[in-house]
């Protein structure tokens, strides 16, 4: 019983993190009265932790958001305590596996930066596939921060923040969240049809020749701390 329990837990939470993660500022997103709401509406609704958001059954594309009742919000937190105990981390993603030797891709960071993979080799690769409208992506932007401001002496690693969505909405919210990572704008080619991401946040730490060290989807708390652990093995005592 114990067992079955835990999987319905977890097949709630993944249904439910599925739904918000495939969001962008482009989806029809409707509250409970069939309202459409405007980006920054549902945004900040989903800041607050009190709602869910779904799939409409009716209209093929598009959302709904709700707000928890008491016993769906007692269902999640005993849910998110089950599937995070003390001691537990971040889930690995489906997307890569250990030692894998990525794909090449060549893309433009905003500022014109064009970045070749294949070219990164003996350096550290730090990747973050994620997108403005993902609310967790962005919560955990200053963590991500001060990660590359402790490497900023080093020229031996390279943090790439490979995102959906263009170059105007990309420096819209960086103008209020700046992001310093080297972002790269249209990453829906890579993001999708070369590496196959759906779930965002999703981290990828490469190493010096270019294959997969550690990787991990999904928000947690510890994630970036978690990058940090594999970033120090690769490159022996990182940050000094």
């Amino acid at each position: 019983m114990r067992l079955a329990f835990l999987f319905l837990c977890f097949l709630f939470l993944a249904l439910h993190s599925f739904s918000q993660v495939m969001l962008n500022n482009q989806s029809i997103v409707r509250d409970e009265t069939g309202k459409i709401l405007k980006f920054d509406e549902w945004q900040a609704l989903m800041k607050e932790n009190e709602y869910g958001i779904k799939e409409s059954i009716t209209e093929k594309g598009s959302f709904i958001i709700y707000k928890y009742t008491p016993e769906q919000k007692k269902e999640m937190t005993s849910s998110k305590l089950l599937m995070m105990p003390k001691g537990g981390g971040p889930m690995p993603s489906p997307f890569f596996k250990n030692d894998e030797q990525l794909s090449n891709f060549t893309a433009s960071d905003l500022n014109g930066h064009v970045y070749k993979l294949n070219e990164l080799e003996g350096k550290v690769v730090v990747l973050n596939f994620w997108f403005v409208a993902c609310a967790p992506c962005v919560k955990e932007i200053p963590e991500l921060n001060a990660m590359v401001e402790k490497y900023r002496k080093r020229d031996d690693i390279v943090f790439l923040a490979i995102a959906l969505d263009n170059k105007d909405e990309i420096e819209k919210m960086i103008s209020k969240t700046p992001f310093s990572y080297h972002i790269l704008p249209n990453g829906k080619e890579i993001t999708k049809n070369i590496y196959k991401v759906a779930m965002f946040p999703t981290h990828v730490v490469l190493n010096k020749s270019g294959k997969v060290s550690y990787h991990t989807s999904g928000y947690h708390p510890s994630t970036v701390q978690t990058i940090e652990k594999s970033i120090e093995q690769l490159l022996g005592g990182a940050g000094k």
